[in-house]
């Protein structure tokens, strides 16, 4: 058993990838391939399989890694007597996916007098989430540096690690 890319080229450990050994349960034989820095694209990596003991050889599997970026959002700084709205977009999206939003640690949560969230709907592989920082909501935050971030997780893949973006809000 080996992977190769989408060139048929083998895939080896290295910078970029970790290949596991093979390893036999119940009959059952398994590699394990870990994509360390993902490119800016989605790409397809094969399985392939060269049994004797089943007569098959190049016999392939394919697996696609979708891969999605999060705009850069930019450094804001608010009046607090306004409302600021700031937007986060995720694109290249095949499935939707969850985005949130925090202040630090702390979430922030759609309550219509401190913060309003909008209900991100995906369109054409984007999807965006618009937060409205109220000017009650200005109050509530400590501090004139804001920590905003922007969350994405993937709806595709449970497992899959949360996507950040760092905005810097200054507050006025």
């Amino acid at each position: 058993m080996r992977w190769e890319d989408a060139s048929n080229t083998a895939i080896t450990s290295n910078v970029d990838y970790t290949v596991g050994s093979v390893s036999m349960v119940s009959n059952t034989a398994s590699i394990t391939l870990t994509v360390k820095k993902a490119s800016t694209a989605s790409t397809t990596y094969s399985c392939v399989i060269d049994s004797s003991e089943h007569g098959t050889t190049n016999d392939k599997y394919s697996v696609n890694l979708n891969v999605y970026t999060i705009a850069d959002i930019a450094d804001v700084a608010a009046a607090t007597a306004t409302d600021k709205l700031i937007t986060c977009t995720v694109n290249g999206l095949t499935t939707g996916g969850t985005i949130s939003w925090k202040n630090g640690a702390t979430a922030l949560t759609n309550d219509g007098s401190n913060f309003a969230i909008s209900s991100p709907a995906m369109t054409g592989g984007s999807q965006e989430s618009v937060l409205t920082i109220k000017p009650n909501g200005f109050t509530s935050l400590t501090g004139t540096t804001l920590t905003l971030t922007c969350e994405f997780t993937s709806g595709e893949v449970a497992s899959s690690p949360k996507k950040k973006k760092v905005p810097t809000a200054t507050l006025r």
